[in-house]
């Protein structure tokens, strides 16, 4: 269930899927709850896809035993965004193992949480593990350029970095500036960011020209953003 309450995952082997047990979602609307739908081949696999959580960051962990990993179910996670679900990324050890490990979930922060798994041997049942997320060991790529593009004020393109522009990266709760670089020769940019926050880039040419975009970087995102800026001139730059 989202923390909205809105969208309700489930796992099926109802006929017309794309394995054994596929996920499904759920849509509640003011009449009441939607027909299922699939999640689809990015999720589901010939094989069974199992226990789906949705953390309150649009973070989606499933238990997969069809996507490939150490052996039995693997616990994966992709990020969530309009209704779509980017890559996929596999946990990875020590969460996962060679037996099965499904059923993961968190606090509200991200910090830790629990799962399950029979790695104990083949005696072994099912037990729950504790699992702490260390977020300052994880960092995610923002990197992009600053263009000018005069294109429409002369005959031919015309679109040419910005150099030594500074850039920002700001706190989006509390607006305090974390992070700064300027531009290289080039235009380009690049920042390291901590996962499990929110943040807002901001370039700002002298003149007062402003851009702005909100960065939601949740736990294990699984894509690096490159981002491209371009500047269109006032007239009253062409004009001086």
């Amino acid at each position: 269930m989202s923390s909205d309450g809105k969208r309700l995952y489930f796992a099926s082997d109802m006929p017309g899927g794309y394995g054994g047990v596929d996920l499904y979602m759920c849509l509640y609307h003011d009449q009441g709850w939607s027909k299922p739908q699939n999640l689809g081949p990015k999720i589901n696999s010939p094989g069974n896809e199992m226990f789906p959580y949705l953390h309150r960051d649009q973070t989606f962990y499933f238990a997969s035993d069809g996507h490939g990993g150490l052996g039995g179910l693997d616990i994966f996670a992709t990020y969530v965004e309009e209704d779509s679900a980017l890559q996929l990324v596999n946990l990875g050890y020590p969460i996962n193992s060679t037996a099965d490990d499904f059923g993961v979930a968190l606090d509200e922060h991200g910090d830790f949480g629990y799962f399950c798994s029979n790695r104990g041997g083949k005696q072994s049942k099912d037990d729950i593990y504790y699992l702490e997320i260390y977020k300052d060991k994880f960092r995610y790529g923002i990197s992009g350029t600053v263009m000018l593009d005069k294109t429409q004020f002369e005959k031919k393109q015309a679109v040419s970095p910005l150099a030594n522009l500074p850039v920002q990266v700001i706190d989006a709760q509390t607006n305090e500036l974390l992070y700064a670089q300027n531009t290289d020769e080039k235009g380009y940019f690049d920042f390291l960011l901590p996962w499990n926050a929110n943040y807002k880039l901001v370039v700002i040419r002298e003149g007062g020209s402003r851009y702005q975009t909100n960065l939601h970087l949740p736990v294990n995102h699984p894509l690096d953003k490159n981002i491209s800026i371009v500047f269109i001139p006032s007239l009253r730059e062409i004009m001086e």
